[in-house]
């Protein structure tokens, strides 16, 4: 996967149940340049989002695990590979083959488990002035998030 990176633009795969209710929802990678810096062109994001109560959209109690990865490179400069492997007993987060998070807590995995099954969406959000910042709207978008392929198995 090959990100855009500049101001404005959220680049995601991510995934959630097939219903309008929020939380769970897995991020296999978020990565955007908001603009203050270049420091976010050396960042990814993996999340999991869920409800404490484990019911499918109770955002009342909604809960967070994530990490930050810094590979040591620009993300925007080249392919990467991103994965998230679902076990019964765990959440692992990959980025080029390296396993960079797990988070394995109970009420997390039960939640997880309530809310499936999951589909998987990729996009590119535009304007998400709450990560991203503001895109320049004067010049050309020249940039284009690319990914070569997808995979996705069930065990």
């Amino acid at each position: 996967m090959d990100f855009v990176g500049r101001p404005g633009f959220h680049n995601a795969v991510w995934s959630k149940p097939n219903s309008e209710r929020w939380p769970p929802e897995i991020d296999v990678v978020e990565f955007w340049e908001s603009g203050t810096g270049l420091t976010d062109r050396y960042l990814s994001r993996h999340h999991v989002h869920y409800s404490a109560s484990t019911v499918p959209g109770d955002n009342s109690t909604a809960r967070d695990s994530g990490t930050t990865y810094t590979p040591g490179g620009d993300l925007t400069q080249g392919f990467h590979i991103y994965g998230v492997e679902w076990r019964s007993d765990r959440i692992s987060y990959y980025v080029d083959g390296k396993n960079v998070a797990e988070f394995s807590d109970e009420t997390m995995l039960t939640a997880m488990r309530r809310g499936a099954p999951f589909y998987l969406m990729v996009n590119l959000n535009i304007n998400n002035t709450a990560t991203a910042g503001t895109a320049d709207t004067a010049e050309p978008w020249g940039e284009a998030m690319v990914l070569d392929w997808i995979r996705l198995w069930k065990r």
